[in-house]
């Protein structure tokens, strides 16, 4: 990183930057392009050429919707989607779903572009991503490491420092780059592009455009119609870096990665998609065949069969997705489970270590060529009840993205931020949310409930002024957001605002802070 002093040349480095860099599409809520697609596919105005795992190639194609956005064309070079933009928060970091660009408080700038080649069975994309950050101070909890104050307060057992560094700094990289090769539905692929398994909008469990993308192979089989169905199935491994603000004394830095991701559409009921995921990590130094293959086996380490007791780290999750794209409706869920439980735990306590997003969408058509989407989604990261009965076994390494053993220490993240759901560790969230399109237009409004790390809650581990009135404690943030987008010829401009009031934050006791974000980018659709 290059520690800059001057807040003029921070915001500078950004935009005329914007000239010669250049990056790709997200597949992420806050790309509007993206989020467009989706809300298509959900009226029937598109089609979706996956089934349960997406990545910036993933483009909804035959789009008649508003916007009415043209198929991918088979050239031999293309220029990716050319995006520039500057974010403000006032009060307090804030950032959900943004690629590992990292909004914190005070000024925040990027550009970034990508470059295509695709020749016969080869096809490579070079992707440029830069920003900066004004990088302003803004109070926080208690660090749970000693060594590192700006970690979190659950920081020995994941590594989401609450912000990174003291002083503004700029960061550039060859983001979502690949090199592929595609053979009929098969493909294999070396990137570090972001992806994103199931159905979720806001916070998908396993694999999202959270953090930076994994740097990873890949072996894939693309949507592929058989007589029983669609099925899809991807293969990745790869690794998990840490960020300059973990403690190397609390365990192993760097992890590996594997994931297995599955989809399936019943030739009978095409209505319904299911999908299937599961995810490890361990130390990156322990990365072997054996632990590659826990992906379809028990946890290697341990030979008594009991989950969880190995050299590994485990996540399952389960996915549907329903729609009738004739009525422009869509119901969706995922559920997760930390696997390192006892078989007898699944019926025990069914709720151990779980997590689940459950959501509905609903379009409708308007004069004039428009279209309304509204939509709801909830998402649950917190430890279930069952800690409070286990209280003096259960603490924050429980939750269900914490590295509570060593071999995994840093959790399940990439560069300090998760590599899943947005909220983060132990959190839940409420979202209710509408967009309207028109053919040059686009108008949003989300309204927000996030609660942050509700584990501590359950947990007791409050600072001594909330120990005694927990249910007073809990750091919720209100939020209100308004979008807007503007689409003239290739060019989309865009503006957000968003004004968020976070009660008891830092889980003190009537501790209200305001954040008021705005946000302005431009991008170019080649």
């Amino acid at each position: 990183m290059l520690f800059l002093r001057k807040k003029t040349f921070l915001v500078l480095i950004c935009l005329v930057g914007a000239v010669n860099l250049w990056a790709q599409t997200l597949p992420s809520p806050e790309d509007p392009v993206w989020r467009y697609q989706q809300w298509m596919v959900t009226a029937g105005l598109a089609q979706d050429p996956q089934l349960v795992f997406a990545t910036i190639d993933d483009r909804a194609l035959h789009d008649e919707g508003p916007w009415k956005l043209p198929d991918p064309k088979k050239q031999v070079f293309t220029m990716g989607t050319t995006e520039v933009g500057v974010v403000d928060n006032t009060g307090y970091a804030s950032t959900f779903n943004t690629g590992g660009i990292w909004h914190g408080r005070g000024v925040t700038g990027w550009t970034k572009t990508s470059a295509s080649f695709a020749w016969g069975y080869l096809t490579a994309r070079l992707g440029v991503q830069a920003w900066a950050s004004q990088n302003q101070a803004f109070d926080l909890k208690a660090s749970g490491l000693a060594d590192q104050p700006l970690a979190t307060p659950d920081g020995q057992y994941i590594d989401t420092p609450q912000r990174f560094g003291y002083d503004p700094f700029a960061v550039w990289g060859l983001q979502n780059s690949e090199v592929r090769l595609n053979w009929g539905a098969m493909e294999l692929s070396v990137s570090n592009q972001n992806a994103v398994f199931g159905p979720s909008v806001f916070n998908p469990l396993l694999l999202s455009s959270n953090a930076e993308g994994i740097p990873h192979i890949r072996l894939g089989l693309n949507t592929l119609p058989t007589p029983a169905g669609k099925v899809e199935a991807q293969l990745m491994y790869g690794k998990l870096t840490t960020s300059g603000y973990w403690d190397p004394n609390a365990g192993p830095s760097d992890r590996f990665f594997g994931g297995l991701f599955i989809g399936y559409q019943p030739s009978f009921f095409p209505e319904l998609t299911l999908g299937a995921g599961r995810t490890i990590i361990s130390n990156w130094n322990d990365a072997s065949p054996q632990v590659a293959t826990a992906l379809f086996l028990f946890d290697p380490g341990n030979s008594s069969g009991t989950l969880g007791k190995g050299m590994s780290h485990q996540h399952v999750s389960l996915t549907y997705d329903l729609k009738f794209p004739s009525i422009g409706f869509e119901t969706y869920g995922e559920w997760g489970k930390n696997d390192y439980s006892p078989l007898s735990m699944y019926w025990i306590n069914p709720n151990h270590e779980q997590a689940y997003t459950l959501g509905m969408k609903k379009t409708f058509t308007l004069p004039q060529n428009g279209l309304l989407g509204v939509g709801v989604e909830e998402t649950i990261l917190s430890q279930s009840p069952e800690s409070l009965i286990n209280y003096n076994g259960y603490y924050l390494g429980y939750d269900f993205y914490s590295g509570w053993s060593s071999p995994y220490g840093a959790g399940y993240t990439n560069n300090g931020m998760v590599v899943g759901a947005s909220i983060g560790n132990g959190s839940e969230a409420q979202y209710l949310y509408a967009d309207l399109y028109y053919p040059q237009w686009h108008f949003g409004l989300q309204l927000r409930r996030w609660a942050n790390d509700v584990s501590a809650l359950y947990l007791g581990t409050l600072p001594a002024t909330g120990a005694n009135n927990r249910e007073n404690s809990n750091d919720v943030e209100m939020s209100a957001a308004f979008r807007t987008d503007y689409r003239w010829n290739n060019w989309l401009f865009s503006g957000e605002l968003v004004w968020a009031e976070d009660y008891n934050r830092n889980q003190w006791p009537k501790n209200n802070v305001l954040n008021v974000t705005s946000q302005v980018s431009v991008q170019y659709l080649w």
